[in-house]
C-alpha cells in the first residue's frame, strides 16, 4: 500500500510539472533533454523536501479542498437560476 501511495503522489507530481513547464515554455526543445530532465528531477525533489520540512498536514488540505469543493456547490445553487436564465 505505501508503494502505491509513493507511486501515486509522484505520478501526480509529475503530471503537474509537465503541466507547468508546457504553460511556461521550459521545454526540451528549448533547454534541450539533459537540462529539461535534471531541471525537473530537482525541481520535483525541491517540493518533496519542502513537503516534509513545512508543518502541513494532509488533513488539512484535504480539509481545505473540501470546503472549496462546498463553496462552489453552495453558490451553484444558490445562484442556479441566474446561471439557468444566462444560458438560455
Amino acid at each position: 500500500m505505501v508503494v502505491v501511495g509513493i507511486i501515486f503522489v509522484v505520478n501526480s507530481l509529475d503530471s503537474l510539472m509537465r503541466l507547468y513547464t508546457v504553460n511556461l515554455n521550459l521545454t526540451v526543445e528549448r533547454f534541450g533533454r539533459r537540462k529539461y530532465i535534471l531541471g525537473n528531477w530537482a525541481a520535483m525533489f525541491g517540493l518533496i523536501l519542502l513537503y516534509q520540512f513545512t508543518p502541513l498536514k494532509i488533513e488539512w488540505i484535504g480539509l481545505v479542498v473540501v470546503a472549496l469543493y462546498a463553496v462552489v456547490y453552495a453558490l451553484l445553487f444558490s445562484r442556479r437560476r441566474a446561471l439557468i436564465n444566462r444560458l438560455h
